[in-house]
Order: structure tokens, then sequence, then C-alpha cells
């Protein structure tokens, strides 16, 4: 049986910041980047 870790929530004060680490430094694939209309943003 193939296992991997698919989905984590972690909350962030500053999600460019966050998303540039796990991107660009620690390799993670970015799946989606919507920002709705209100002050709260989603990345996957």
């Amino acid at each position: 049986m193939d296992m991997r870790l698919e989905l984590v929530p972690l909350l962030s004060a500053d999600m460019d910041r966050s998303k540039a680490f796990y991107v660009d430094r620690a390799g993670f694939h970015l799946d989606h980047d919507v920002e709705p209309v209100t002050a709260s943003a989603w990345c996957s």
C-alpha cells in the first residue's frame, strides 16, 4: 500500500512569506493559490 501525506493545514500571518518558504526552499508543489475578496487567503 502506497501511503503519503496529501494535505496539512497551517495558519500563517504572512501568506506570501510562507508560500515562498514552502515552495522555493522546502520544495513543495503549489497546487492552488486563491485569494478571496475577504481578508483571508487559501493556498494548497
